[in-house]
């Protein structure tokens, strides 16, 4: 860091005194008891005060926030290339910058995405988180609800810091030689391989209370008792030897121990993250005093309302509530709504506490489901509303062609009533017609069946008759077909006898 003016100098001073300090402190009231000592200091040894040095700050009681994230690398005295720690002036090109390390963090292979609101207090968690860890042998304990950002925010400011992320995975099975196991790999990574490591470990992964005894011991001296055998420390020698030998340490078993632990130390940042709730922090604070000696505090308060308005607005953001301007400005109410109802809870049960003796916590989970609870049924409702405007304006529609089809259909009835009419004209003519032939065919009908009956009796008649002929012609054809026979024998000289007779012969 390079500070070239009083106030940026003190600015620098009173932002460390508030990491280091500040930072544990459980209650905004200890907070602002703090901010008025450092103001009296201030005031006593520099001839100046807190309002003085902050006044070009958005939010002066909250102090300055410093980084390297923002600053372009630099050469000081000798050393290599790197970016100096300078105060941030910009709080919207900060964020800018950890939203872009967020949409790389969740495009990694590998790293499950992570939905996270940077709010103000939020991107201050991950600036104090990468001072320590950028620090060798830092160590952090973030101390919060559950819910309140604790992993995610380590993850994006390891991430960040372009740091190895390691969390263990619990499964049932899961018991102290399998951490031991993780230990390995975990000490191999930073001590074998000299890679920046940061270890991700929450008070919900605690299957067993060894666990914590192994971190305490990596906290205070760096080592666990018994993790290598000696066949897996001629291992370790064998990755370390040729980095101890560079760095002029005499190739001991001893010496290249101790220079594998060191290094582990430097590389290896734990960050625990340990809830309040109950008296299990407590206890174990007291049984491990390096959780708290061997580490950074840094408290996770309750989020301001300017944060769960932020929150709430970014869970709304795809969810349609209105339209137009009217759409963001309802979302913003919305969420105003949910961040007065939060803290309204909060509230009743800080009076429950005091009235009753009886803890209710509230933490940012709650509040997430509830803007999760209360968007889930907005888009259900919003389906059900959309389903059944989609029904009506179908049935609209449908009715509305049905209308059209209707005017066509009179149009179209009216000129066949036309043609109806005029062929029920003509039908009543042809009508006409068709009575007068029916009369006259009526007439001809009884003609014809008199003659019918007439043809009858003359036809019986003439059968009489043609039966009296048949008989007679009966009676006559034996002599005709006689005489046919004579014919039939007649010859020349007969015919000549014949022509001479000059009358018939007698019979």
């Amino acid at each position: 860091t390079c500070m070239d003016t009083k106030a940026g100098m003190l600015r620098l001073w009173v932002h460390e005194a508030m990491r280091v300090f500040a930072d544990r402190f459980v209650e905004h009231k200890d907070i602002a008891t703090f901010r008025g000592l450092a103001n009296d200091q201030l005031s006593a040894v520099f001839s100046t005060n807190w309002p003085d040095i902050m006044s070009d700050l958005d939010t002066p009681d909250d102090g300055p926030v410093f980084c390297d994230f923002l600053s372009e690398p630099v050469v000081l005295s000798g050393e290599e290339a790197r970016p100096p720690y300078d105060q941030v002036m910009d709080a919207g090109k900060l964020k800018g910058f950890f939203e872009e390390k967020l949409e790389d963090y969740n495009m990694e292979p590998g790293f499950i995405p992570m939905e996270l609101v940077l709010f103000k207090d939020a991107i201050h968690h991950i600036c104090r988180v990468s001072r320590v860890i950028k620090q060798p042998r830092g160590n952090c304990m973030l101390v919060g609800v559950g819910g309140s950002g604790r992993q995610s925010l380590s993850r994006l400011a390891a991430f960040t810091c372009e740091q190895k992320i390691f969390q263990i995975e619990i499964t049932k099975q899961y018991r102290s030689i399998e951490f031991h196991e993780d230990l390995k790999s975990l000490y191999m990574a930073a001590g074998g391989e000299g890679r920046p490591t940061a270890f991700i470990f929450s008070d919900t992964q605690l299957k067993e209370e060894s666990f914590l005894e192994d971190l305490n011991n990596i906290l205070s001296s760096g080592e666990v008792p018994n993790l290598y055998n000696k066949d897996e420390k001629m291992a370790v020698f064998e990755a370390v030897r040729p980095h101890a030998k560079k760095a002029g340490i005499i190739e001991t078993a001893d010496k290249l121990w101790e220079f594998f632990i060191e290094r582990t130390r430097a590389n290896l940042h734990i960050i625990l993250c340990m809830s309040p709730v109950g008296d299990g922090f407590r206890n174990r604070c007291r049984m491990y005093p390096a959780l708290v000696n061997g580490t950074t505090i840094d408290y996770f308060h309750p989020w301001p309302a300017e944060a769960l308005t932020e929150v709430a607005a970014k869970f709304l953001a795809e969810t349609k509530l209105g339209h137009g301007e009217n759409e963001t400005a309802l979302k913003v109410k919305v969420g105003k709504v949910f961040a007065f109802t939060h803290e309204s809870v909060t509230k009743a049960s800080a009076r429950m506490l005091l009235e009753l003796k009886r803890y209710n916590y509230v933490t940012p989970t709650n509040y997430l489901e509830l803007v999760k609870s209360y968007r889930e049924l907005i888009e259900e409702k919003l389906k059900e509303i959309g389903d059944s405007r989609a029904k009506l304006s179908g049935g609209l529609t449908k009715l509305e062609e049905g209308k059209v089809q209707v005017e066509e259909m009179s149009v179209e009835l009216e000129a066949k009533k036309v043609v109806v009419a005029e062929a029920q004209k003509e039908c009543e003519e042809l009508l006409v017609v068709i009575v007068g032939e029916r009369r006259s065919a009526d007439e001809r009908k009884k003609q014809v069946e008199a003659q019918a009956e007439r043809i009858s009796k003359e036809e019986a008649e003439c059968k009489v008759i043609a039966d009296d002929a048949q008989r007679d012609l009966a009676k006559a054809m034996p002599a005709l077909e006689a005489a046919m026979s004579e014919v039939d024998r007649l010859d020349k000289s007969s015919i000549s006898e014949v022509k001479a007779y000059a009358s018939p012969p007698p019979a």
